[in-house]
């Protein structure tokens, strides 16, 4: 199965050059990081999403969530911070979908991570869902998360976990999965560390997996997040 390979990264990856990340011919698409949370946007977030784009590179955008921030009650923010991350790429080059071997999509990303301890797991489902249905409105979003965080925060369900694989018009939402080993800017021997572990079962496998924290690209002046992405031809 080919794959091709991805940059994500944020402001603290400092001054990238995208035409040298281009001119490499090393990357499928970036992913950059656009918003976090109800208010923060990414300081670089307009000179990646324009200079990348100018420089030939398919890009997407990333909201990391904070749903253990803001209003208490469920779904909280949520509709808040999605409408707050529209709003950051509103004026930006537009994302481009991308369609996985799997037949999942995405234009844009949501990043969950952050443990919501307030909350219970219909609550958490709540919160996820209320902000899928606000960015679905204009792109198609995947999922940047875990099994493990999915069954813990927002639902150990297979009917629920398939509300989330399944968008209302059929189509479905790719995930993208991280599983580093030894995080040396290097694949990982996938027998020993295979990140089809981290995936929910209703997906059966990854669309992306970030390998790495450590990556070296030509243009990115300190280490960076890569991925490898099973995209359709």
């Amino acid at each position: 199965m080919s794959e091709r390979r991805v940059l994500d990264l944020y402001s603290g990856q400092g001054t990238v050059d995208w035409n040298v990340v281009a001119r490499s011919g090393q990357l499928a698409f970036a992913i950059i990081k656009a918003s976090e949370g109800a208010t923060l946007s990414d300081s670089r977030v307009e000179r990646n999403g324009l200079r990348a784009a100018a420089s030939g590179i398919p890009i997407s955008y990333y909201h990391f969530a904070r749903p253990d921030l803001g209003d208490p009650s469920p779904p909280g923010d949520a509709r808040q911070e999605a409408e707050h991350f529209l709003s950051t790429i509103a004026d930006l080059p537009r994302p481009t979908r991308q369609i996985f071997q799997s037949g999942r999509t995405a234009a844009v990303w949501l990043d969950l991570e952050k443990p919501i301890e307030r909350w219970n797991e219909r609550e958490g489902f709540l919160w996820v869902t209320a902000f899928l249905a606000v960015v679905e409105k204009q792109h198609p979003v995947g999922l940047y998360t875990s099994r493990a965080w999915l069954e813990r925060e927002v639902t150990p369900l297979a009917s629920s976990m398939a509300q989330l694989l399944n968008r209302p018009d059929g189509s479905q939402r790719a995930i993208w999965v991280a599983r580093y080993g030894m995080n040396d800017g290097q694949v990982p021997d996938r027998t020993r560390h295979n990140p089809d572990d981290k995936v929910p079962p209703e997906w059966g496998s990854y669309d992306l997996w970030q390998y790495t924290s450590q990556g070296d690209l030509p243009g990115v002046p300190t280490p960076c997040d890569l991925s490898l992405a099973r995209l359709r031809s």
